[in-house]
């Protein structure tokens, strides 16, 4: 077992309940002083890939995510090929079934550019990507806003040794939307109404207020005068996205009723909105939670009727109009790939309005 095996094992055994402090120790004393100055890095670089398929498998046309073993049998293979994290099978809108390679990359803390991504390396990637004729993506973690791109290679910047992307490049060419990671539009003004009784304040039973008691009941609205019944967790989705203003406070009787309006317009992805509502309720990033914030999601604006759109990269690459034309041929997502090679968000939102070209 080389030195990357053993902390992949210990990475594994700390994750377990069942693992013991003193093969824990075992493993960690059998780790070579290389490596052992590096085991935060890659520890870290192991939760990422757990969380990358914890969102993406979360997302509504993904249909399997699994990692790959890094091992590679023989030794010399690694001459020739380099194994990517996962492989992620995804639905295109004329229902096949289609891979992405996938290898995951975190930038932490307030870095904005991901460097250090090495030409060598790549074409290793690149050659086991054409053996097995799959695309490879890059997925990259972006710890300053806390969002998921996905990105591929010829969307990032040669250097003499290695590739690097932005942080602003990455976001404008993520082709997330490819897996169903499609951006949702928070617009500005709209309102949400709560009916709150401040007898039950500090009340377990009820979602609290943070200034008035118990939350009963609450409403949206986009024009002012048709309320829509939020259901159980739905403010939620309110609360981790947009700030609200309070417009008015009217007592009747032993109720209060409050009325907040949104400050301001916001376009968020799925995959940025599990994270939110996960982080709000303090809740483990897991297969299980991720899936149950993502159906909470998707219920939630399908009732209210809210608009959604599939991002398009602003910049067309060779390998984008590749995965465009494979996910999305025929239909209106691929058609205004095609048309538009700069396309802003807001702008474009009528050519979306179709939602059965989603599949």
């Amino acid at each position: 077992m080389n030195d990357f095996e053993k902390a992949r094992l210990l990475y594994q055994m700390l994750q377990s309940p069942d693992a013991t402090e003193s093969a824990i120790e075992n493993i960690k004393n059998s780790i070579s002083d290389e490596l052992r100055s590096r085991i935060d890095r890659i520890m870290e670089s192991f939760k990422h890939e757990d969380i990358f398929k914890y969102i993406y498998s979360a997302l509504p046309w993904t249909h399997l995510i699994h990692s790959l073993d890094e091992t590679q049998y023989p030794e010399s293979s690694k001459q020739k090929f380099q194994v990517p994290d996962s492989i992620l099978i995804y639905k295109s809108t004329n229902q096949k079934y289609l891979p992405l390679l996938i290898d995951v990359k975190t930038v932490l803390k307030e870095k904005e550019t991901l460097k250090n991504i090495k030409i060598n390396q790549t074409e290793l990637t690149t050659e086991y990507s054409k053996t097995l004729n799959s695309p490879i993506i890059y997925a990259i973690y972006w710890e300053k806003i806390q969002t998921w791109t996905l990105n591929s290679l010829d969307q990032f910047e040669r250097k003499t040794s290695q590739f690097k992307i932005p942080i602003a490049k990455s976001f404008v060419n993520d082709l997330s939307s490819l897996v169903g990671d499609v951006t949702y539009l928070f617009p500005k003004g709209y309102r949400r109404k709560s009916i709150i009784d401040p007898n039950l304040q500090n009340s377990p039973n009820h979602i609290q207020h943070q200034k008035y008691g118990a939350i009963l009941e609450e409403y949206i609205t986009f024009n002012q005068s048709d309320y829509i019944k939020l259901e159980d967790g739905e403010s939620s989705i309110i609360d981790s996205t947009t700030t609200m203003r309070e417009i008015s406070k009217i007592s009747n009787g032993r109720f209060i009723e409050i009325i907040e309006e949104a400050e301001h317009e916001l376009a968020l992805k799925l995959s940025t909105l599990i994270l939110r509502v996960l982080s709000i309720y303090e809740q483990d990033i897991n297969a299980n939670n991720t899936m149950a914030a993502s159906k909470l999601i998707q219920n939630f604006f399908g009732r209210i009727s809210a608009l959604y759109v599939p991002m398009i990269p602003r910049d067309r690459t060779a390998y984008s109009d590749k995965l465009y034309f494979r996910s999305f041929y025929p239909g209106s997502i691929y058609k205004n790939y095609k048309l538009y090679n700069r396309i802003s968000l807001f702008n474009c939102i009528s050519l979306y309005l179709d939602k059965d070209n989603f599949g």
